[in-house]
């Protein structure tokens, strides 16, 4: 992997310099005393005096009005309401104090300054488990107030709310799943987090894809609708990112970046610093943990139990699918292609991971942004042996690759830069991608 670690000139970026997170203890336009009067209504929950569910609403709600988070009325919580409901054993609200008393420990935790990982900018920001804990518990108090002059973003994914109320049609089982995982890493975290960081670093680089014929790397295929990037440690894990890192993680949306998310939990702080991502840009996050195992996808998606484990070696990679739901036949261009591949690359061989690592992958950019599965695993596959990593593909029993062992097999015969080629001569609509790149391979241009 010479040729790339060239190209990127890897070496430790500076520390991230962007503008700044405000903090709900700092001092804002508009909101002079906002900090003390958060302190007001969660100091008696920290303090055990009032610790019950009933007290814990009533705070949310007068800390919503406070930061001005809802114009005017009652704030929807018909979720927050339906899983208290089903705690039927009261398992979280023996939580609620300590959900104060970690939100409460910002000044202490953050003495200064939090700044973005900004667009186009090499960065990193490291962030202790107490300093990771104490903002998911700010967000979950809602106690980010709406931006003022000094946070001009309109609608920032920085507070639990809308995760608390009524969700899109169909969608309310996997709403309460979402908010069972959170609040399940919050009970985990009860015990010593220990001393370890979690590192969310952004690459942002303009690559030049190399010219070399190489043999393609070895491809584990994973059928089987079960199966989930998060359950393979010691890797590089693909987030099927939005390019808002995080996309619906907070709101009704349950695809795989916001599965992978809930899962692990502890990166969806995220959401408060880190800019959208551009073309050749990745956002890469290690020292995950993962708290919770789930079942189902979208709707479907449910909780099933907590997970206690060490931090290991898994890396995520958030990598950005260029979305085509409306110009679906653009994604067959040869700009398209060399977007997606550039931004693969990127993400596979930016990560700094031993080079044993394997990239766990799948269906990368194919839900609603419309993108051609058989095309999507030939673009991935030629990046990483690009990167020289080997590559599991999780197929979830798609149709599309029924047959993709028998594929693998074929594509072995030919280099990189042959079925790459014959990538960029592909003439949609046709036929299906693997079978246009076996009539072209089939052709021997190469040879001419």
């Amino acid at each position: 992997m010479a040729w790339l670690k060239d190209v990127l000139e890897i070496k430790q970026p500076p520390c991230s310099s962007g503008p700044p997170v405000f903090l709900p203890n700092h001092s804002q336009d508009g909101f002079p005393r906002y900090w003390t009067q958060v302190e007001h209504w969660l100091r008696p929950i920290a303090a055990g005096q009032n610790c019950y569910w009933e007290d814990a609403i009533a705070a949310l709600e007068e800390i919503i009005r406070l930061g001005r988070l809802i114009p005017t009325g009652v704030p929807d919580l018909s979720v927050l309401y339906e899983f208290i409901k089903r705690d039927v054993n009261e398992e979280y609200e023996r939580l609620l104090p300590w959900l104060a008393q970690w939100a409460l420990a910002v000044p202490a935790l953050f003495p200064q300054r939090l700044h973005k990982l900004s667009s186009r900018v090499n960065g990193y920001l490291a962030l202790s488990r107490e300093q990771v804990r104490c903002l998911l518990a700010l967000m979950f108090w809602c106690a980010f107030p709406l931006p003022t002059s000094h946070n001009t973003q309109k609608n920032p994914a920085n507070t639990l709310l809308k995760l608390f109320g009524r969700p899109k049609a169909g969608r309310e089982e996997a709403q309460l799943a979402k908010l069972h995982c959170i609040l399940q890493y919050f009970l985990q975290s009860t015990a010593t987090l220990g001393s370890d960081y979690l590192v969310f670093r952004r690459v942002s680089q303009r690559i030049t894809l190399p010219g070399d014929a190489l043999r393609f790397q070895q491809v584990m295929v994973v059928p089987g609708p079960s199966s989930h990037v998060e359950s393979y440690p010691n890797c590089i894990q693909v987030d099927f990112a939005d390019k808002n890192f995080g996309g619906g993680v907070l709101t009704s949306g349950s695809a795989q970046e916001e599965c992978m998310l809930v899962a692990y939990a502890e990166p969806i702080v995220g959401l408060l610093f880190v800019d959208q991502l551009q073309d050749e840009e990745v956002l890469i996050v290690s020292g995950v943990r993962l708290y919770n195992q789930y079942e189902g996808f979208s709707g479907s998606l449910k909780w099933q139990q907590g997970v206690v484990e060490a931090v290991d070696g898994r890396m995520i990679v958030a990598l950005d699918a260029e979305d085509y739901r409306k110009r679906e036949q653009d994604q067959y261009q040869r700009r398209s292609i060399e977007r997606e591949l550039k931004k693969a690359v990127l993400g596979f061989g930016a990560t700094l991971a031993p080079d044993s690592y394997e990239v766990v992958t799948g269906n990368w950019g194919c839900g609603v942004f419309k993108g051609d599965i058989q095309l999507k695993f030939l673009i991935q596959w030629v990046a990483a042996t690009f990167c020289h990593r080997n590559m599991s593909y999780l197929t979830w029993n798609n149709s599309d690759l029924a047959n993709l062992t028998e594929w693998v097999n074929f594509f072995n015969q030919y280099s990189t830069n042959q079925v790459l080629e014959a990538l960029f001569k592909l003439k949609p609509p046709g036929m299906r991608v693997f079978e246009q790149v076996k009539t072209l391979l089939g052709q021997k241009w190469w040879q001419s």
